[in-house]
Protein backbone atom coordinates (compact mmCIF):
# COMPACT_ATOMS: atom_id res chain seq x y z
CA UNK A 1 0.00 0.00 0.00
CA UNK A 2 2.70 2.22 1.25
CA UNK A 3 4.76 1.69 -2.17
CA UNK A 4 1.52 2.48 -4.45
CA UNK A 5 1.03 5.90 -2.51
CA UNK A 6 4.51 6.61 -2.89
CA UNK A 7 4.59 5.99 -6.68
CA UNK A 8 1.31 7.83 -7.19
CA UNK A 9 2.65 10.54 -5.57
CA UNK A 10 5.77 10.76 -7.34
CA UNK A 11 3.74 10.93 -11.03
CA UNK A 12 1.40 13.34 -9.84
CA UNK A 13 4.71 15.37 -8.95
CA UNK A 14 5.82 14.84 -12.95
CA UNK A 15 3.05 15.33 -14.23
CA UNK A 16 2.60 18.69 -11.99
CA UNK A 17 6.16 19.76 -13.62
CA UNK A 18 6.06 18.59 -17.07
CA UNK A 19 2.41 20.57 -17.13
CA UNK A 20 3.83 23.72 -15.30
CA UNK A 21 7.04 23.59 -18.09
CA UNK A 22 4.81 22.95 -21.24
CA UNK A 23 2.55 26.46 -20.25
CA UNK A 24 5.90 28.03 -19.18
CA UNK A 25 6.69 27.28 -23.03
CA UNK A 26 3.54 28.63 -24.20
CA UNK A 27 4.23 31.60 -22.57
CA UNK A 28 7.44 31.90 -23.69
CA UNK A 29 6.57 31.12 -27.72
CA UNK A 30 4.59 34.66 -27.42
CA UNK A 31 7.20 36.66 -26.48
CA UNK A 32 9.00 37.09 -29.37
CA UNK A 33 5.95 38.80 -31.37
CA UNK A 34 5.86 41.32 -28.28
CA UNK A 35 9.77 42.22 -28.00
CA UNK A 36 10.23 42.77 -32.25
CA UNK A 37 7.18 45.12 -32.20
CA UNK A 38 9.16 48.44 -31.78
CA UNK A 39 11.47 47.26 -34.81
CA UNK A 40 8.72 46.62 -37.10
CA UNK A 41 7.51 50.35 -36.81
CA UNK A 42 10.38 51.31 -37.47
CA UNK A 43 12.13 49.20 -40.29
CA UNK A 44 9.78 46.57 -41.49
CA UNK A 45 6.93 47.67 -44.10
CA UNK A 46 4.09 47.63 -43.65
CA UNK A 47 4.60 48.26 -40.32
CA UNK A 48 7.04 51.49 -40.60
CA UNK A 49 4.32 53.55 -42.58
CA UNK A 50 1.65 55.90 -41.15
CA UNK A 51 -0.61 53.31 -39.97
CA UNK A 52 1.74 50.90 -38.34
CA UNK A 53 0.77 51.43 -34.47
CA UNK A 54 -3.01 50.62 -35.91
CA UNK A 55 -1.54 47.37 -38.31
CA UNK A 56 0.32 46.11 -35.07
CA UNK A 57 -3.00 46.74 -33.11
CA UNK A 58 -5.47 44.90 -35.77
CA UNK A 59 -2.95 42.12 -35.42
CA UNK A 60 -3.36 41.82 -31.65
CA UNK A 61 -6.90 41.94 -31.51
CA UNK A 62 -6.78 39.36 -34.34
CA UNK A 63 -4.55 36.86 -32.19
CA UNK A 64 -6.70 37.87 -29.17
CA UNK A 65 -9.67 36.96 -30.60
CA UNK A 66 -8.60 33.61 -31.90
CA UNK A 67 -7.30 32.45 -28.90
CA UNK A 68 -10.81 33.27 -27.12
CA UNK A 69 -12.46 31.22 -29.99
CA UNK A 70 -9.66 28.78 -29.61
CA UNK A 71 -10.18 27.83 -25.58
CA UNK A 72 -13.85 26.58 -26.35
CA UNK A 73 -12.90 24.62 -29.17
CA UNK A 74 -9.78 23.10 -27.35
CA UNK A 75 -11.86 22.21 -24.60
CA UNK A 76 -14.48 20.68 -26.73
CA UNK A 77 -11.69 18.97 -28.72
CA UNK A 78 -9.98 17.26 -25.64
CA UNK A 79 -13.47 16.37 -23.96
CA UNK A 80 -14.03 14.63 -27.42
CA UNK A 81 -10.76 13.22 -28.14
CA UNK A 82 -7.50 12.49 -25.71
CA UNK A 83 -6.41 15.47 -24.42
CA UNK A 84 -2.65 14.87 -25.09
CA UNK A 85 -3.35 14.96 -28.84
CA UNK A 86 -4.64 18.24 -28.68
CA UNK A 87 -2.20 19.23 -26.39
CA UNK A 88 0.80 18.50 -28.53
CA UNK A 89 -0.90 19.68 -31.62
CA UNK A 90 -1.06 23.02 -29.98
CA UNK A 91 2.51 22.96 -29.04
CA UNK A 92 3.33 21.82 -32.49
CA UNK A 93 1.67 25.03 -33.82
CA UNK A 94 2.76 27.37 -31.69
CA UNK A 95 6.22 26.40 -32.44
CA UNK A 96 5.39 26.01 -36.39
CA UNK A 97 3.76 29.70 -36.05
CA UNK A 98 6.85 31.24 -33.87
CA UNK A 99 9.41 29.94 -36.68
CA UNK A 100 7.54 31.09 -39.36
CA UNK A 101 7.38 34.88 -37.77
CA UNK A 102 11.29 34.94 -37.93
CA UNK A 103 11.36 33.51 -41.55
CA UNK A 104 9.26 36.58 -42.75
CA UNK A 105 12.88 38.38 -42.05
CA UNK A 106 14.74 35.29 -43.46
CA UNK A 107 12.25 35.17 -47.06
CA UNK A 108 11.60 38.87 -47.05
CA UNK A 109 8.06 38.68 -46.37
CA UNK A 110 6.26 42.31 -46.77
CA UNK A 111 2.68 40.98 -46.83
CA UNK A 112 0.47 42.19 -44.13
CA UNK A 113 -1.97 38.71 -44.70
CA UNK A 114 0.83 36.97 -44.06
CA UNK A 115 1.07 37.87 -40.11
CA UNK A 116 -2.74 38.12 -39.93
CA UNK A 117 -2.40 34.31 -41.04
CA UNK A 118 0.19 33.57 -38.57
CA UNK A 119 -1.79 35.20 -35.73
CA UNK A 120 -5.05 33.40 -36.35
CA UNK A 121 -2.77 30.55 -36.30
CA UNK A 122 -0.95 30.85 -33.25
CA UNK A 123 -4.15 32.30 -31.38
CA UNK A 124 -6.03 28.84 -31.95
CA UNK A 125 -2.64 26.64 -31.17
CA UNK A 126 -1.53 28.91 -28.21
CA UNK A 127 -5.19 27.94 -26.97
CA UNK A 128 -4.83 24.34 -26.94
CA UNK A 129 -2.47 24.89 -23.56
CA UNK A 130 -4.77 26.05 -21.23
CA UNK A 131 -7.83 23.42 -21.09
CA UNK A 132 -5.97 20.53 -22.19
CA UNK A 133 -3.19 21.03 -18.90
CA UNK A 134 -6.11 21.51 -16.70
CA UNK A 135 -7.70 18.39 -17.60
CA UNK A 136 -4.28 16.52 -17.42
CA UNK A 137 -4.13 17.57 -13.62
CA UNK A 138 -7.89 17.62 -12.88
CA UNK A 139 -7.57 13.48 -13.69
CA UNK A 140 -4.16 12.96 -11.68
CA UNK A 141 -4.76 14.47 -8.88
CA UNK A 142 -8.05 12.90 -7.25
CA UNK A 143 -8.73 14.78 -3.63
CA UNK A 144 -10.57 18.27 -4.08
CA UNK A 145 -7.90 19.66 -1.33
CA UNK A 146 -4.89 18.40 -4.00
CA UNK A 147 -6.82 20.22 -6.58
CA UNK A 148 -8.03 23.03 -5.39
CA UNK A 149 -4.20 24.09 -3.91
CA UNK A 150 -2.49 22.86 -6.86
CA UNK A 151 -4.88 24.44 -9.69
CA UNK A 152 -4.71 27.66 -7.75
CA UNK A 153 -1.26 27.64 -7.88
CA UNK A 154 -0.75 26.70 -11.52
CA UNK A 155 -2.66 29.71 -12.65
CA UNK A 156 -0.91 32.34 -11.13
Amino acid sequence: MFNQMEHRRKLQVRVYLLAFITYFGFYVSREPYSLVKSTLLKTWAPFNGADGIILLGILDTVFLASYAVGIFLAGFLCERYDALYVLVTGCFGSGVTTILYGMADFWDIHNYWYFVVLRILNGLSEAAGWPTLIKMLDFHFSSEAQRDFLLTAFGS
